[in-house]
């Protein structure tokens, strides 16, 4: 069960979903500076979001990230929609 007072794992999911991170993995950009520059993000901010998306099962090895079942169902045209949020 996730930790209540959690409140950095549903933000640092906000802003790969907000950055399209899991699209442009799932279009076969996997290092963090490509994803970096595509998403138009700091390298070093994103590499330590998706560490903690790591950690937190989201994703699998962060310098070569890949997104997991769960973050594929993320993917949509619409990120608000994704995170259920309106």
């Amino acid at each position: 069960m996730p930790d209540p007072a959690d409140l950095s794992t549903p933000w640092a999911l906000r802003v790969v979903v907000t950055l399209r991170v899991p699209e442009l993995i799932a279009s076969g950009i996997t290092r963090i500076d490509d994803l970096a520059r595509a998403a138009q993000a700091d390298a070093d901010s994103l590499a330590r979001v998706l560490r903690h998306l790591v950690g937190a099962g989201y994703f699998v090895e962060p310098t070569r990230t890949a997104s997991t079942s769960t973050m594929r169902r993320a993917r949509c045209a619409n990120p608000k929609r994704a995170l259920g949020s309106t």
